[in-house]
């Protein structure tokens, strides 16, 4: 089928692999002829297999336009023993074999077998591949175990051996129809596997080897047929005779208790901090709950144009809605975010991404220090609680992802005999700054990842997944890249409009490049030089220093990466293959919310021996009251609305982190600045104070209405107003996104610094244009910009430093539309940021009065601007003195917040019929003072020039 290359980038080379990633005619079924075993899946979950006390149930899948390529498939048994397939009706199968969420049933052909009259301890009979006859002529064809690939198509074989037989079942603990459990697990150096049953007298059970010692594939299985759901069970390796034992805790614990990397519940005596590991667990036999799903319908199919604006919430179940106890707080939980997704719903973003929700061995926790790739963590709540969370966000169409680390996976559940001596083991190889790195090499350790992570996306009905840092992953080892590429396609497999993200510091281009072109595959990758622009240019950026380098800005914002080639960097290309955040929880625990990052507030708190940037500036007890408006003041809040309003008008992926819509100030910190870790900060000693830690983290609710919270009593109602404007303005920002979801189809366009401080750029979303003004500045009362020219006019749509958005005042919003095509003299309050939509017609949108002497300067409605021309652009109002004289006049709006004065100080003398003269949108010109005769006149008013003209109508 010939051979692809594919550049490994890190690495800098270029490796041959084989026809395994050529992938784009896989991946897409609409494009010629689909060979049926590029179009064939199936693999050994519940989804697809079933375990009975004499056999087991098979079934596959062909995608429909091939359904008619195989001429018999059969199941062959090592044993001599034939079963063969027959089509399956679609009509019940979700009821019989579990819901494939985000898998459209009829486009597939889904085929059944029943192997029965087998002993499940036989090796014989155990041990079986699937024959396939087609038309081709060209068979049959074996799908095999297993070997150097988890993708089906490359497990389909023309030839058979002995070490081609699948063993069968899922690893794990597997319940069996009419009774029993199948137990089965990866050991290659273990002499012998015991299984011990906690709940049986029975002495250990020795499992069956299926090949000999040092095998990497060698697995070990057992029927017990009187085992069944809840039994809990251990494992334990006989290793030179003897069980093998390691430390598992401090205090030099040692145990041979070997817990299953695929339990899907464990209990334990105790965990935490001041263990560093789990005492005294055992695995507890268990099923995917039959959780009744209510509303899958909401989210599939998906819509293409709303499916690529994801505007993700991250979020950290731990912190976000906990509740006290006895005046304490406990950890958040499932249930406390289903309580607000009201509120999710409403602020309108699209999708949430939690923070991982992997067992770990603290009760409190970012969650990166994960133990397990299937369990969740208990105190958040039960298997059915993360379900029922999922499937309420779906009926209010929100997404979900789950974020997932594997690039580390701690040791101290699987238990595998690593330590500062031993660099390498059978699931690792070597160590990473967070724990130890998976060791990629091994089939059934990216079978292990593969099956854990399918598993949660299949379970819990998940949208998408976010990938921890894979560079940890790929960097340096061929055989990591490979292993995404085939875990990416098996995930679009199983789920074809799941959503794939991955962190990758700095960006890569072939993260998202497509697996038919040797890339990873990813949908989308964080933009890091996006963020590194507010993380690293404003770091000395304040309201008396407003200088910043927007360059960096500038270049990212029209979709260029920090990926450097050949001495150039590279464009991402479309911008739906980006995640633009400011805010993460990295971003923020690293450094800063970005109201930290440019005020002058620096303060430190201590956990024993511990010294950490304050959590939370409310709880700094040294000045609270001038510590906590150094962080909410009008120039800060409005720098945060300037920041993500560039954030929501950059095309691509929007991230942010809780919170962050409220002007959050919390500096999150990770766990381990709570447990005194001890040699290097790299062993716990204690555990986190949940009370301290969830506490001080918590979700800064309060900032919805400071007046409710004593703590805040100290406000002033101008100083409440920022914390509600900042709000509306962070809703309107996610309302223009999901009011121009076409936005996200090519990168802003256009983009141009002015008088160092200024960074404007074009968008389009569909037929709609838009002109963004971000001013990283001072105020600028009469700024002249260069519109860009299209065929209309430049309306103001959105400026942040209007009243509605906690201004000060309305004085620097734009309400004139702006020809285009030339320099036009705008207001821009610095900082701020102003979005101006194409429109077809000139237009003033705030009334705007002729006040004036004549009419002591009054607002009736008689002295209202009106439209005088068909495309907008002249408006005119008729008005009477009653006696001869010298008078003054502006235009203005009700409240004065808006006026427009003469552009020059020369006194203009009326003549008998007509006079005209310049005004100026800049605020503070002086009024225009005019010569007039006694009588009727008609006030025009040119929004193309600014220039008046007064018409006597007499």
């Amino acid at each position: 089928m010939g051979q692809q290359k594919i550049l490994l980038p890190t690495i800098r080379r270029v490796i041959t692999l084989t026809a395994l990633f050529i992938f784009s005619a896989i991946l897409n079924f609409a494009t010629a002829e689909v060979d049926w075993k590029t179009a064939f899946y199936t693999d050994d979950s519940s989804y697809y297999l079933k375990l009975i006390d004499d056999g087991f149930v098979q079934r596959f899948r062909l995608h429909k336009s091939v359904c008619n390529s195989i001429k018999e498939a059969t199941i062959v048994t090592a044993s001599g023993k034939n079963f063969t397939f027959t089509r399956l009706s679609t009509k019940n199968l979700s009821t019989e074999w579990g819901i494939l969420y985000g898998l459209p049933l009829e486009d597939y052909c889904w085929f059944g077998a029943r192997a029965e009259g087998l002993d499940l301890n036989n090796a014989a009979d155990i041990k079986y591949v699937i024959r396939f006859d087609d038309y081709s002529g060209n068979g049959p064809y074996f799908f095999t175990e297993v070997e150097n690939s988890l993708v089906p198509f490359n497990r389909l074989l023309r030839t058979m051996d002995d070490s081609k037989w699948i063993h069968l079942g899922p690893m794990g603990a597997t319940a069996v129809i009419n009774g029993g459990v199948y137990y089965k697990i990866w050991e290659p150096y273990a002499q012998e596997v015991h299984l011990f049953l906690h709940n049986s007298s029975e002495n250990p059970l020795l499992l069956a080897a299926n090949a000999e010692l040092n095998n990497p594939r060698r697995l070990h299985s057992l029927y017990v047929p009187n085992s069944q759901l809840g039994h809990r069970y251990h494992y334990q390796f006989v290793k030179n005779g003897k069980y093998e034992q390691i430390e598992v805790a401090n205090g030099n614990i040692v145990s041979p208790t070997k817990i299953d990397p695929m339990a899907r519940k464990i209990e334990y005596d105790a965990k935490g901090g001041q263990h560093n590991g789990y005492i005294n667990p055992r695995a507890i036999v268990s099923i995917n709950s039959n959780y009744r799903w209510n509303y899958d319908y909401v989210m599939l199919p998906p819509n293409l144009s709303d499916y690529n604006n994801w505007i993700i919430y991250q979020l950290w179940t731990l912190t976000f809605n906990p509740q006290k106890k006895n005046n304490s707080y406990l950890p958040g939980t499932y249930n406390d975010v289903n309580t607000r997704l009201d509120y999710l719903d409403d602020l309108g973003v699209t999708a949430i991404e939690f923070l991982p929700l992997n067992e770990n061995r603290f009760y409190a926790s970012w969650g990166y220090a994960l133990d397990s790739l299937t369990l969740t963590q208990p105190n958040y709540g039960s298997e059915d609680e993360l379900k029922n969370l999922v499937d309420n966000a779906h009926a209010r169409g929100l997404r979900i992802i789950f974020d997932i680390v594997i690039n580390h996976i701690n040791n101290a559940l699987i238990r595998d005999p690593l330590s500062q001596t031993v660099a390498r083991s059978k699931f690792f190889d070597g160590n990473t700054d967070w724990g130890p790195r998976p060791r990629y090499e091994m089939i059934m350790v990216r079978k292990w990842i593969a099956d854990s992570i399918i598993s949660q996306v299949a379970d819990y009905h998940l949208d998408g997944l976010r990938f921890d840092m894979i560079k940890y992953i790929y960097r340096n080892d061929e055989n990591a890249y490979r292993f995404l590429q085939e875990l990416n396609y098996l995930l679009k497999v199983v789920h074809p409009s799941i959503y794939l993200s991955a962190e990758e510091l700095p960006n890569n281009i072939w993260a998202t490049t497509a697996l038919g072109k040797g890339g990873m595959g990813f949908d989308s990758q964080w933009n890091d030089k996006f963020k590194n622009f507010f993380e690293f240019e404003l770091s000395s950026y304040r309201q008396k220093n407003r200088s910043v380098n927007l360059t960096p800005l500038a270049s990212s914002i029209i979709g260029y990466s920090n990926h450097w080639e050949n001495g150039h960097e590279l464009n991402f290309g479309l911008p739906i293959t980006t995640v633009n955040y400011l805010g993460s929880h990295d971003f923020i625990g690293n450094k800063n919310p970005i109201v930290r990052i440019v005020s002058d507030y620096s303060a430190y708190e201590w956990d024993g021996n511990n010294s950490f940037l304050r959590v939370r500036p409310l709880e700094d007890p040294s000045n609270t009251t001038v510590n906590f408006r150094a962080v909410h003041n009008d120039f800060t809040h409005a720098l945060g609305k300037l920041a993500y309003g560039v954030l929501f008008t950059k095309p691509g992926a929007i991230l942010f982190f809780q919170g962050e819509e409220m002007a959050n100030d919390i500096n999150i910190e990770n766990e381990w600045q709570y447990v005194d870790a001890k040699q290097g900060n790299a062993f716990p000693s204690k555990n986190v104070d949940i009370n301290r830690y969830v506490g001080s983290h918590k979700m800064p609710w309060e900032f919805l209405n400071p007046s409710s919270d004593q703590r805040l009593s100290f406000l002033t109602a101008e100083e409440q107003a920022l914390f509600a404007g900042y709000y509306n303005f962070f809703k309107q920002m996610i309302r223009f996104r999901i009011e121009n979801p076409e936005i996200n189809k090519a990168n802003a366009f256009n983009s141009a610094i002015h008088y160092n401080s200024i960074l404007t750029y074009q968008l389009t979303s569909g037929d709609r244009d838009y002109f963004v003004v971000a001013n990283f500045g001072y105020d600028q009362c009469g700024v002249w910009i260069n519109f860009p020219s299209i065929n209309g006019w430049w309306t103001e749509l959105i400026n942040s430093s209007s009243m509605i958005y906690g201004g000060a005042s309305n004085q620097f919003t734009n309400i004139i539309s702006y020809e285009s095509g030339k320099n036009n003299q705008i207001r821009s309050k610095g900082p701020s940021i102003s979005i101006f939509v194409k429109s077809r017609d000139g237009t003033i949108n705030t009334p705007l009065y002729l006040r004036g002497t004549f009419n002591n300067w009054q607002t009736q409605e008689e002295f209202r601007l009106q439209t005088s021309s068909s495309r907008g652009e002249l408006y005119s109002v008729d008005f009477e003195v009653s006696s001869a004289g010298d008078y003054e006049f502006k235009l203005a709006s009700a409240d004065w917040q808006i006026e427009i004065g003469q552009a020059s100080a020369n006194l203009i003398n009326q003549q008998k019929t007509s006079s005209s003269g310049q005004l100026s949108y800049q605020p503070g010109m002086a009024n225009v003072r005019v010569n007039l005769s006694k009588g009727k006149y008609k006030f025009l008013f040119n929004l193309r020039d600014f220039k008046y003209t007064l018409v006597s109508k007499e």
